[in-house]
């Protein structure tokens, strides 16, 4: 095999989910060209990957405008001549650019959609594979054999320099922190910010842990750390390129994360990790993968309400985060770090 594509257009953790196919891939065919195509926002993701010769990406194009610009997109892929593809997403887009590259083979990966939707319309728990192994499965359609399955990134050094400057400039020191990643794709999905700061006051005064606190923007609802900023306990680190988050990621003590993107970010690159499990649920796949790795649900009846968490809550109060209460978060911290 001379030149392999593979396919994952989003989102975040998604996208870092592959690394072990990608990696069981390169494995197989050590002298192979190895692509990788994806969306532009998550280019440097994947350059974290160790198996990837070039990546390629697509600008999705908007409402307003044509189809030209993928066209253009898939004519460049065209002239890669691939002799396999991997479509790692399986939607119409992928089946698009994968069925127009005139590749002599592509595999396509099974979402489990049939088990994901019993979990949430009948909840039915019983058929749950994690989405890595979904994706390592496909492996078997081209006689490679799978390897280990916990997504491994790896940074550059001048990222890690970098990131030692950062935390200077913040007061920080290697593993003298936690980080708070309190945002997610829906609303839904955010563990309460009123719990998140009960937390923090926990972990300053329990663990003797300096807080960080890491979102995409100024959202107004950070307002609500500002005690514990003033009082030099807790820094808020907003608009963080990827691999700058990825490098405040790996030097933390832990990373409590809502079920996002940065979850699986921080599982990656080796922190103990803790992700809270809301409207969501491990079932459906997406637990953080690691030795220190720990999905916390209190496996309400309801949940999982939505595949992606992004329905609104019919019941009185969101019983999936306010039952998570801090305690049962401090004992997962605990867990995964071994801080008495």
């Amino acid at each position: 095999m001379k030149r392999v594509l593979i396919i994952r257009l989003s989102h975040l953790g998604d996208v870092i989910l592959t690394e072990p196919a990608v990696r069981s891939i390169r494995a197989a065919y050590p002298d192979s060209v190895i692509d990788y195509l994806t969306r532009a926002e998550y280019r440097d993701v994947v350059k974290l990957f160790a198996g990837v010769d070039n990546i390629h990406t697509l600008e999705i194009p908007g409402r307003d405008q044509s189809l030209l610009g993928l066209a253009a997109s898939i004519k460049r892929l065209c002239n890669e001549r691939y002799d396999l593809v991997i479509d790692l997403h399986n939607n119409m887009r992928s089946w698009w650019i994968k069925f127009q590259l005139n590749a002599n083979k592509i595999v396509t990966y099974s979402k489990n959609w049939r088990a994901r939707q019993r979990a949430v319309k009948k909840k039915i728990r019983d058929e749950h594979r994690h989405t890595v192994d979904l994706y390592l499965s496909i492996l078997e359609k081209i006689q490679v054999a799978a390897g280990a399955r916990v997504p491994r990134l790896v940074l550059p050094y001048d990222v890690e320099r970098n990131i030692n400057q950062l935390l200077q400039d913040n007061g920080l020191a290697p593993r003298g922190y936690a980080v708070f990643a309190v945002g997610a794709s829906h609303p839904t999905k955010h563990y309460p910010i009123p719990q998140w700061v009960d937390i923090a006051e926990r972990i300053v005064q329990l663990m003797n842990l300096r807080i960080v606190v890491v979102e995409k923007d100024e959202f107004e609802y950070l307002n609500l750390f500002d005690h514990l900023v003033k009082s030099g306990q807790l820094s808020v680190l907003t608009g963080l390129a990827i691999q700058s988050l990825a490098g405040v990621l790996a030097s933390a003590k832990c990373t409590v994360s809502n079920d996002s993107g940065v979850m699986h970010l921080s599982a990656a690159v080796g922190a103990p990790t803790v992700g809270l499990f809301g409207p969501t649920h491990p079932v459906l796949g997406f637990s953080p993968l690691g030795v220190k790795c720990k999905a916390l649900t209190v496996d309400e009846y309801c949940s999982p309400c939505s595949k992606h968490g992004a329905d609104d809550c019919l019941r009185e109060e969101r019983f999936c985060f306010t039952k998570m209460d801090a305690e049962l978060i401090l004992d997962s911290i605990r867990e995964v770090t071994g801080i008495d």
